[in-house]
């Protein structure tokens, strides 16, 4: 099966998408936030496109 890759975004760029939206994080919160949208959209990913996928 071939592996989908997500793009990793600077947590610096991260912190500041945060704050244009008025939401203050420090590095170590903007860290955990990341992570969970990551491991979500890997859910998402799977869960709609595993279909689509070619199996090995």
């Amino acid at each position: 099966m071939e592996r989908i890759t997500l793009k990793k975004i600077p947590i610096e760029e991260f912190i500041s998408l945060l704050q244009k939206d008025g939401i203050r994080a420090d590095q170590e919160e903007a860290e955990q936030i990341l992570q969970f949208l990551y491991y979500y959209a890997r859910l998402i990913v799977n869960e709609y496109f595993d279909d689509y996928l070619p199996q090995g």
